[in-house]
């Protein structure tokens, strides 16, 4: 398997669209095509309905719209469960880690190792020292085959 799996923080970007914090990752994801290869994780979404569950008003009708259309909608068969290899991966990780991470993250970056896809989101010290491919949309990355000038 090739492509991208987004971090939760950058689902969340991804979300807010042209308000996002970070525009070179938003103008990169609106440049890939349907058939592109960008994946989520159903972990990324348990991570976010659990802070949509402290959401009250508009916000969290547009969230819960979000969680339950759009982004099943926009990835379907690239919602990736948690399988055996992932689970293999971030016990690894879990193991050798220095610092330690949530394990959420820790796990997403299993799934990342696990299936050969490039994580983008925040680099963090996990990434290095386990060897994941890694675009991170806050510190300057360029984006593959992306020419924002």
């Amino acid at each position: 398997m090739t492509g991208y799996l987004l971090s939760t923080k950058a689902i969340y970007e991804f979300v807010q669209g042209e308000e996002c914090e970070a525009q070179d990752f938003w103008s990169w994801a609106q440049g890939l095509s349907r058939n592109d290869e960008l994946y989520v994780s159903e972990i990324s979404l348990g991570e976010l309905w659990s802070a949509v569950d402290q959401l009250s008003g508009p916000l969290r009708r547009h969230w819960d719209h979000c969680l339950e259309k759009v982004i099943p909608g926009r990835f379907g068969a690239r919602l990736l469960p948690f399988r055996r290899d992932d689970a293999l991966q971030w016990g690894l990780i879990r193991q050798q880690s220095d610092p330690l991470l949530p394990a959420e993250e820790e796990m997403i970056i299993g799934q990342a190792i696990s299936r050969n896809l490039t994580f983008v989101g925040p680099t963090t010290p996990a990434h290095v020292q386990f060897n994941c491919t890694t675009l991170d949309p806050y510190n300057g990355t360029p984006w593959p085959g992306a020419d924002f000038g």
